[in-house]
């Protein structure tokens, strides 16, 4: 009985983590996005600007320029530099103002090491319809990750607005296991009872 629920419990747990993504991307008007604290880089290579406002030439173009807020704070990541940002946790979504979509411009999703997305500037122009040098407001769903590296080749690549969202426990996990709890600490019991 034990153990058909506990091969019960690893096939639920691999369906649900084998499940299907469909990768989505969306391109929504950089107007809509909200200044914010931007998180701080776990690892940087190279040169980073991180938390800084206002444009400096020939270095870094505000993403929130001609904006409301054109003082709001972003990141620049100069070129052949990154910015890696690590989750504790598994994140399902993400969001960020991208700043002056440029072709050296490269976003990586990773996941337990290995990257398992990515998305650069060329993307956004050949299969979104971006055009270079304006700013986009990109959305990402459809995808696990616990990783997100931001690296530039050239001038710089400049973000703002940063938000992620965790991968919820599944509503029922939580209830699964005090069953199976529950289950084992009766047949423990069954057993001392039958034995003595």
């Amino acid at each position: 009985m034990i153990k058909r629920l506990a091969l019960a419990l690893i096939g639920a747990v691999c369906l649900q983590a084998s499940a299907a993504l469909a990768v989505t991307v969306t391109i929504g008007n950089p107007a809509g996005a909200v200044p914010g604290t931007l998180p701080t880089a776990s690892k940087t290579v190279g040169t980073v600007l991180e938390n800084i406002s206002g444009s400096t030439p020939g270095l870094a173009l505000s993403p929130w320029t001609g904006s409301a807020t054109p003082n709001a704070q972003y990141t620049a990541v100069l070129k052949n530099s990154r910015a890696d940002y690590n989750y504790a946790t598994d994140q399902k979504s993400f969001s960020v103002l991208w700043g002056s979509v440029d072709s050296y411009n490269k976003l990586f999703f990773v996941h337990n090491g290995s990257i398992v997305q990515k998305l650069t500037g060329i993307d956004l122009k050949n299969s979104y319809g971006v055009t270079y040098k304006t700013d986009a407001l990109v959305t990402v769903t459809g995808l696990i990750f616990d990783r997100i590296v931001f690296a530039s080749t050239g001038y710089s690549f400049e973000f703002a607005a940063l938000d992620t969202q965790p991968v919820p426990l599944p509503a029922g996990l939580g209830l699964m296991l005090a069953a199976l709890g529950g289950t084992g600490l009766l047949t423990l019991r069954r057993r001392r009872s039958n034995s003595g």
